[in-house]
């Protein structure tokens, strides 16, 4: 076990996107990448997927946690990462 304790570990959360427009000037606004919210599950494995069916690309991805499992001081992250697979589209 990783931490005994999960109050501070994030439980909701969204994943937006920032990138280029199709002039390909660089989009200041954000953007959410539809079907983005999830919930992190505390007694789950430490290490969760979540899929984003999204065909756009985006330069930069924002993670926004909405809350936490209790915590009123912080909420505490370990990694975050993101992936893409490339599929043809048939």
């Amino acid at each position: 076990m990783i931490a005994p304790r999960y109050e501070s570990a994030p439980k909701n959360f969204e994943v937006w996107g920032m990138g280029f427009d199709a002039e390909n000037q660089y989009v200041f606004e954000d953007k959410n990448l539809g079907q983005s919210k999830f919930v992190y599950d505390s007694s789950g494995k430490h290490l969760q997927l979540f899929d984003l069916h999204n065909s756009e690309s985006y330069q930069y991805i924002q993670f926004r946690v909405l809350d936490n499992y209790g915590s009123d001081a912080y909420t505490c992250l370990y990694r975050f990462r993101c992936m893409e697979i490339l599929c043809d589209v048939v």
